[in-house]
């Protein structure tokens, strides 16, 4: 029995004597002890069967959400990589994982009973979390955007043929936390994200005395025409055109 790091969830690895087959099942909460039950349970009915493996449906496979969500762990630490490492996709989906089966007993669900009703109450459980100084964690955008994400999880598991698919069209019912809206057993209001305005023109222009001549001038040109970086990047110069005296673009 071993730990998988991602999510936290103990797994064992299985040969089948025959196939030559490999199989990791997933346990359930390394260290406690409904995984130490469940790894007794599946290495005996393992060794009962001749080191057979059972065949590979979706039930024998994902047993449980905790099942569910390492195995998509696997697949997003395999897929989202960019230069041979993780991508912040995949860092969001391990924190959504581990937040979602901190309670054991909904990391032993079976995947068909987390419906609209668990996503919300787990959306709920999110926007209540507070810091040991009383401030919200978790803005109510970055609530309902982690909720999207696990439905995509759900959806990823679907089309891989690992659950039914009118379990993740259910999760669709499930409705997003709405702002100013009370929220869990406290009714506490979600945070709402804080506006980020834009620098102000003297900052800019204090932080442009320090900069090389085509940075400033850069900055100063999508200061009198709002362009965008990559519009600025883009430009050259057979694109500026003197007319009169005055550069036209």
């Amino acid at each position: 029995m071993r730990l998988h790091r991602a999510s936290g969830q103990a797994r064992v690895r299985l040969r089948d004597s025959e196939t030559g087959a490999v199989r990791e099942i997933y346990l359930g909460p390394f260290g406690s002890r409904a995984a130490r039950d469940r790894y007794h349970e599946t290495l005996g009915a393992w060794l009962a069967g001749g080191r057979r493996l059972t065949p590979s449906g979706s039930a024998s496979r994902l047993r449980t959400l905790a099942d569910l969500m390492a195995a998509h762990l696997d697949y997003a630490r395999a897929t989202f990589v960019k230069r041979g490492r993780p991508t912040s996709t995949y860092y969001s989906a391990r924190r959504i994982a581990q937040l979602l089966l901190a309670d054991e007993r909904r990391a032993s669900l079976p995947p068909s009973a987390f419906g609209p009703c668990a996503l919300r109450a787990f959306a709920e459980e999110l926007g209540s979390m507070r810091r040991p100084d009383g401030a919200p964690i978790y803005t109510r955008t970055t609530v309902n955007g982690m909720t999207q994400s696990l439905r995509g999880v759900f959806r990823w598991a679907a089309g891989s043929q690992l659950i039914e698919p009118a379990i993740a069209e259910a999760l669709r019912l499930a409705a997003p936390l709405r702002r100013g809206r009370p929220v869990g057993k406290a009714g506490v209001t979600p945070r709402e994200r804080t506006p980020v305005g834009p620098v102000g023109v003297d900052d800019v222009e204090a932080a442009l005395a320090h900069c090389r001549p085509a940075i400033a001038a850069m900055a100063r040109l999508q200061l009198a025409t709002a362009m965008r970086p990559l519009e600025v990047c883009m430009m050259r110069p057979g694109l500026i055109a003197q007319v009169r005296g005055r550069a036209n673009v």
